[in-house]
């Protein structure tokens, strides 16, 4: 809800604006997300991870662009088709892959690895899709609950 001349006053065009949104989110979001996963591993990583998740999607225009980054990211893969294995490479190289590893080789995990990751895409897709509806905060949506769907938790019957 801009004028074309306000938007290229800051910006060049619609590339130099979704690489101002991936520098911004890479700064503000992505940081946030490594320091968790340099200080903690596996269960505590993923709960973390989705607590800090979840309170992001809570102010809405951080849900705005993380779902504008996420509909970017799946374009860029329709477009190519060999991009999906350089998608796979990261995700492979990821502390995110890490820790589902980890867990799949104590046991804790219900799927296997890739289902999990794909499972992992869903949960995120459908909580990006409850903030922009402003159902996050009305559903039984938790860090521990998600967890439950994905991994077998210690102490809680499988």
């Amino acid at each position: 809800k801009i004028s074309h001349g306000l938007f290229y006053h800051y910006f060049k065009n619609k590339t130099d604006l979704i690489k101002g949104i991936v520098e911004y989110a890479d700064g503000a979001v992505m940081s946030k997300f490594k320091e968790i996963a340099d200080n903690y591993s596996e269960e505590e990583f993923f709960y973390k991870y989705f607590s800090l998740f979840i309170s992001l999607l809570k102010d809405q225009e951080t849900a705005l662009m993380i779902n504008f980054l996420s509909h970017v990211m799946s374009e860029e893969v329709l477009k190519s088709p060999t991009s999906q294995q350089t998608i796979l490479d990261k995700f492979h190289s990821s502390f995110f892959y890490k820790n589902v590893k980890l867990m799949s080789e104590k046991g804790k995990l219900i799927q296997s690895v890739g289902s999990t990751f794909k499972l992992m895409i869903v949960i995120t897709r459908g909580l990006i899709a409850l903030a922009l509806d402003n159902e996050l905060d009305k559903g039984i949506i938790s860090p521990k609950n998600i967890l439950k769907s994905v991994f077998i938790i210690e102490g809680e019957e499988e």
